[in-house]
């Protein structure tokens, strides 16, 4: 919480040294620190909600919802190989680290 305040303050110290030299623009400068305001806001409920469902991984998975995330890993896996620029990055990537090139059927039988 104190990070995001320092942020907020450094941001108003910048906002007035930038803006003195511009005094028609106060309305803009109060509207960018409220914004920024916001979105810190924001950020401190995306870390509690993002904390809360890893706490709550600490606890078994259902079947279901690991069947579920392997889908929709192959899913995106075969998917993303469908755009020819992907799969040339893709086999340059494998060659580099790995010497060689694996099918893309190769890490979905690994998902599955």
């Amino acid at each position: 919480m104190e990070l995001a305040h320092f942020h907020i303050f450094r941001l108003q110290v910048a906002d007035k040294n930038f803006y003195n030299s511009n005094n028609n623009n106060n309305n803009k400068k109060k509207k960018n620190l409220q914004t920024t305001r916001c979105l810190f806001q924001q950020l401190k409920d995306l870390v509690e909600v993002v904390v809360r469902e890893l706490v709550s991984t600490q606890h078994s998975i259902s079947d279901d919802e690991l069947l579920r995330a392997k889908t929709q890993l192959q899913s995106m896996l075969l998917m993303n190989l469908e755009s020819r620029p992907i799969v040339f990055e893709d086999v340059g990537r494998q060659v580099l680290a790995n010497g060689h090139r694996r099918t893309p059927h190769y890490y979905y039988d690994m998902i599955g």
